[in-house]
């Protein structure tokens, strides 16, 4: 887990993976470049000077001290800081060099608490060519220019070597330097003497980086405009390769099932399955200011561009305004040479104030106004490399999840949102501290009187381990959502950039792989004087301008000077003067050459712009999957310089695949039964040892449900020992376990071992209710194997720290057993005698291995409405008793249907077994006959429509709908249930009335009933009308009510 902690040195809270505090970036130099030895900086430093210690002729030991804080190592994800130096010879103006380390041979030496640490070596191609000017190729050359491609080590990461959090204090970190690889070795060789001398100077330098880890993921969410797709349109595109895919996306909306564009992207383009570092955070002002002041002259006049003929000390660089700050951008140039290719100076100076370079002169707030060719430049020079567009959702995603994102979603994996108002939230500006206050977490679409412009790098960190409060992605990446708007290579236009190429150290020369093998066709005349035979040599010269840079910094060119034999030569058409006479023919050859092939494309449309900006209204701007600004700069002739962008860059890392051991179930097999609880815990463990043994491996146990493969928390052992309750939802289910083991870079999945697991259901979940109107509520358990269910019972309102009792008869078998009663008259509380209330219910199953599973359950009670028992009647016509109950308008109402037998005249049919036709209503209607006992008369439309009324309690609802109950004309369930328990005496609900309607005559002929309606599947009771003529004949029921009193 990611701890948080307070810090002592400081008043903010902290935390080890979303907690960003001050700074990232840090630089030493043995001599004073700026104005100070040591500029204050914070998370990550390098402490004092870097010492050089010559080990032999051409190895030297640099040793200086690293501390960062809230470092974490959890499963496969953790921090580390990327390492890497330059030097140069002192007191001569030339440019700074980039460090080659050795392979091995790197040590962290510290005190007592220090972890075990790892340094990771990273490696890039030093292609040959480029170590020279001009290259002589070609057969006619004595000794032709030649080489070997090597591998090189700009720089390493460091991290912890197993799982932890905490600060990292490691007072000497040792790197062993080859002083013979680099550039400087080019015009002047480093020698021992130099080294053991001191006339070399280095420049450490530390990024803060986050590691991604390998694996698929969900590209896109189906909901941001163009957002990725699967192909079917019915979900993201699913990422579970890096090989050559063919991806899909929408158009500005999701619109059917027909996707807008489709393109296949090669496997060389970085779709973000491999695992990959990127920094923590955006790149900061001190960071570029560090790279600006190690350029040559030329390159800081690239940089900065045409700005750079008007620009005098104390100018602001970047923005419109030369003499303050814009858009919070405090980098300024601090000092002009006028000696010849002399590097001006940089600095930042945010407050405007002197001294410059100190810590609230804005250092630690990213650097805007940048473009794609600076990110170029800068990922270059730092042995790094760009990102894609994938590689930014791949760092805001969750690893191989269950389903993708349906909404549009933000860094922190929710839609939600808690934009800043510059004028309430953003406390302690400028200084080192700067914080987002009161539960903010973007800078984007934010608020406030003042301009929005960017925070400091991590200023959304909070006290809690929570993804949204602090802003942060589940790796830990900060600022993903808002703040500057990113530069990254986009998957369509962009699709030809290549993750297995990275910066060499150095600028000068393009961002390229060299192919050595590429075919050069050679084309010279023959005269028509030339008779040779085919066994002569033809002479070839040609001279090619490459289109880049050698590592010296000047222009490249090859002069071929190449022979062939005749006979291997394709001959062209002959070729004729003006005056039409023959004069030859031209042959052709080819020939092998090196010729760089541009893996870090420049052009304006290959480049997208992610995760929004301050400068964004718009929140869609800022959803991970948003794809609006996709080709941002196509329209622009060169990159604009805009206050809301910059960037952020890393380096991708393979994983090598070792052999996992062999895991068993407690069985032996690989196929077990068990119900699992924690007085029965089970075990699967390796039987065979792999690669992956614990010295060098950590682990994470992996579930599958059926759904997809989810870790289980806490799982970091060699052999998995489950000893909770696993399946608490079906009577039987599957599960399947494997093992990830994961080193350094390095993973392995062992084999699958399945498990079946007896389970149980328990009805109530959402808490069991006893109506108004009923006695009791069924509880029904389902149980996988034999166990024995004891129901207690508690009534925490009146005795909150009692002792639970026993509630009815235990219940015992397995399957779907007897539904268990829990009735009003169990509970001896005050809550069954008329109120409102809730009783907690404690279900115990006990199973036959001996696993006791507790569930709790909530049973609650509404106010017993049952009508009141009232005096039954006797109709003295023929000594039949009636029961009777009071409602809660005060009638009286008859609850048993009238049965008295009589007839209503000539021509009329008799009335027996309580059935009456609509004649015998009107004879009561008439006077002519009298239906009901004495005292008692039939219900008028307005007496039904009181009591339906009174069933339908207010604020009842139809179920799953928001009509409600009773509409004036028909009442549904729950309130017809409640009708008819309370109308016929029963109390299980409409099942207990057996018939399938029901009709009632009121006084005016018309009739009440309910019957089952085949679109709601409900019952409904309204009032029906009836035809004297055609219906005479139908007969129906009859229920009394006393006669109303005569005021």
């Amino acid at each position: 887990m990611k701890n948080y902690k307070k810090c002592c040195s400081f008043t903010t809270w902290c935390m080890y993976k979303f907690l960003v505090m001050f700074r990232i970036f840090w630089t030493v130099l043995v001599t004073v470049v700026l104005s100070c030895n040591v500029v204050t900086a914070n998370n990550v430093r390098i402490k004092g000077e870097v010492k050089i210690q010559a080990l032999n002729d051409s190895t030297a030991l640099l040793t200086f001290p690293l501390s960062w804080e809230h470092s974490w190592r959890e499963g496969e994800n953790w921090d580390a800081v990327w390492i890497f130096a330059k030097y140069k010879r002192k007191g001569v103006n030339e440019p700074w060099h980039h460090v080659y380390l050795k392979e091995k041979g790197h040590k962290a030496v510290g005190g007592e608490g220090l972890p075990p640490m790892e340094f990771i070596p990273q490696y890039t191609t030093e292609y040959w060519p480029l170590r020279y000017d001009t290259l002589f190729l070609g057969r006619r050359y004595t000794h032709p220019t030649t080489g070997v491609d090597k591998k090189v080590v700009p720089g390493l990461f460091i991290c912890r070597k197993k799982p932890g959090t905490g600060d990292i204090n490691i007072p000497r970190v040792s790197l062993e330097w080859n002083f013979k690889e680099g550039d400087l070795n080019l015009d002047y060789e480093v020698t021992l003497d130099d080294i053991r001398k001191g006339r070399i100077e280095v420049s450490a330098q530390a990024i803060e980086m986050v590691y991604v880890p390998v694996g698929p993921f969900y590209l896109g969410d189906r909901t941001s405009a163009y957002s990725f797709v699967s192909d079917a349109m019915d979900q993201a595109y699913y990422v579970a390769t890096d090989d050559e895919q063919t991806v899909y996306s929408m158009g500005a909306i999701a619109s059917g099932t027909d996707w807008e564009k489709s393109w296949t992207v090669p496997a060389t383009y970085p779709m973000g399955y491999t695992g990959f570092y990127m920094m923590k955070y955006e790149v900061s002002q001190e960071q570029y200011v560090n790279f600006l002041n190690r350029l040559t002259l030329r390159d800081q006049k690239i940089r900065i561009g045409d700005d750079w003929d008007h620009l005098k000390p104390g100018d602001y660089v970047f923005g419109q305004k030369k003499a303050e700050p814009y858009y919070r951008n405090g980098i300024i140039l601090v000092e002009k040479y006028t000696a010849l290719d002399t590097p001006a100076v940089f600095g930042y100076n945010l407050n405007g104030l002197n001294p410059r370079n100190y810590p609230d002169d804005g250092k630690s707030i990213p650097c805007n106004y940048l473009t794609p060719e600076d990110m170029i430049a800068y990922l270059d020079w730092a042995g790094l490399r760009p990102h894609s567009e994938a590689e930014y959702e791949k760092g805001c995603r969750q690893r191989n999840p269950g389903k993708f994102y349906a909404d549009r979603s933000y860094a922190w994996g929710t839609p939600e949102i808690a934009p800043l108002n510059w004028d309430l939230d953003v406390v302690n500006q400028n200084r080192e501290d700067e914080q987002v206050a009161n539960g903010k977490n973007s800078n984007g679409a934010s608020s406030g009187v003042k301009y929005p412009a960017p925070v400091r790098c991590g200023a959304f960190a909070t006290g809690t381990p929570d993804q949204f409060m602090s802003g942060a992605s589940k790796w830990g990446l900060m600022e993903m959502t808002g703040n500057v708007a990113e530069i990254y290579y986009n998957a369509d236009e962009g699709k030809d950039f290549r993750e297995d190429v990275f910066g060499d150290g150095n600028i000068w020369s393009s961002v390229s792989t060299w192919n050595e093998d590429s075919l050069l066709t050679l084309t010279t005349f023959i005269s028509y004087t030339w008779n040779a035979p085919d066994t002569n040599y033809v002479n070839f010269d040609q001279v090619i301008a490459y289109p880049t840079m050698s590592k010296r910094g000047r222009m490249m060119y090859a002069i071929i000077k190449h022979k062939e034999q005749y006979r291997y030569c394709v001959k062209g058409p002959n070729l004729y003067d003006q005056e039409g006479r023959y004069i030859g023919y031209n042959v052709t050859t080819t020939l092998k050459v090196p010729f760089p092939t541009f893996s870090w494309p420049d052009t304006s449309r290959m480049f997208a712009l992610k995760g929004g900006s301050f400068a964004d209204n718009d929140p869609d701007l800022l959803a991970v999957s948003c794809r609006k600004q996709n080709q941002f700069f196509r329209d622009y002739t060169e990159s604009p310089r805009l206050k809301h962008i910059g960037f952020r860059g890393g380096r991708s890392v393979p994983v090598r695949t070792i052999t996992s051991g062999e895991i068993i179930c407690g069985n032996m097999q690989k196929k077990d039964t068990a119900f699992i609880c924690d007085t029965h815990p089970y075990t699967i463990s390796e039987y065979l040892q792999g690669e992956d043994d614990a010295a060098s491996s950590i682990y994470s146990w992996e579930i599958d449900d059926g759904s997809g493969w989810k870790e289980i928390k806490g799982s970091n052992v060699k052999d998995l020992v489950l000893d909770r309750v696993i399946n608490d939802s079906l009577p039987w289910k599957e599960y399947t376990f494997r093992r990830h083991s994961i080193a350094t870079h390095a993973e392995a999945y062992s084999n699958e071992v399945v498990l079946c697991i007896p389970g149980y259901t328990v009805s109530g979940e959402g808490g069991m209710e006893i109506g108004g109107f009923d006695t009791f509520v069924n509880l029904m358990v389902n149980l996988g194997t034999q166990g024995t269910v004891f129901v207690k019972w508690l009534d925490k309102s009146t005795d909150p720290t009692g002792v639970w009792q026993a509630l009815g008869t235990p219940v015992a078998g397995t399957g779907v057993l007897p539904p268990i009663e829990i009735r009003r008259d169990y509970f001896n509380s005050y809550i069954a005698n008329g109120k409102n209330g809730t009783v907690e219910l404690l279900v115990q199953i006990v199973l036959e291995n001996g696993c006791t599973i507790e569930i709790e359950r909530k049973v609650i009670m509404d106010t017993y409405n049952t009508p009141g028992a009232a005096d039954p009647i006797l109709d003295i016509r023929d000594n039949k008793t009636y029961r009777t109950a009071i409602l809660a308008d005060g009638r009286i109402w008859m609850i048993e249907d009238l049965q008295y037998d009589f007839s209503a005249g000539t021509g009329y049919p008799a009335a027996t077994h309580g059935n009456y036709t609509v004649d015998h209503i009107y004879a009561d209607l008439q006077g002519t006959k009298k239906l009901c006992p004495d005292g008692y008369e039939l219900p008028e439309s307005a007496d039904w429509l009181t009591l339906l009324q009174w069933y339908c309690k207010d604020g009842d609802v139809i179920d799953g709908t928001t009509f409600p109950c009773f509409d004036g004309t028909n009442l549904f369930d729950p309130g017809l249930s409640n009708f008819i328990n309370g109308f016929f005496g029963v109390t299980t609900g409409s099942a207990g009335y057996n018939e399938n309607s029901g009709y009632w005559w009121d006084k005016d002929g018309n009739l009440f009933g309910f019957q089952a309606d085949p679109f709601w599947g409900k019952l409904i009771f309204g009032p029906e009308s009836v035809d004297p003529g055609s219906q005479k004949n139908e007969v129906y029921k009859v229920r009394c009510v006393k006669t109303k009193k005569l005021n």
